[in-house]
């Protein structure tokens, strides 16, 4: 039981994501339990662009606790605008990413 509870906490203390001003590049490191049994660690670089518009380039490792299966994935992200509020920006996330498994390449 303390398990899920210490994982929940991690992903919220790694994913809590604050800036001060809009406008800023920055740089973020988040990692957690993705799935049941699914270490992730992210390391990503945001930059704005027009209109509150994002742009991100990350870079992501995965491994399954159970079995040896880990993979290394980097990317490109556009984070367009969808709802803006005046203390609230929801962006929604599309992109792709190129990697391997350490014996195939994955897309």
């Amino acid at each position: 039981m303390k398990q899920p509870i210490l994982s929940l906490l991690l992903i919220v203390f790694f994913a809590i994501d604050s800036n001060a001003q809009n406008g800023s590049n920055y740089l973020s490191l988040k990692g957690g339990l993705a799935l049941k049994g699914i270490y992730q660690l992210s390391l990503s670089y945001d930059s704005n662009i027009n209109y509150y518009t994002q742009q991100e380039l990350y870079l992501d490792y995965s491994k399954t606790k159970d079995s040896s299966y880990e993979t290394v994935m980097g990317g490109f992200g556009f984070k367009p605008v969808f709802l803006k509020f005046k203390n609230t920006i929801a962006r929604f996330r599309m992109g792709g990413a190129i990697g391997s498994d350490f014996t195939d390449f994955v897309a």
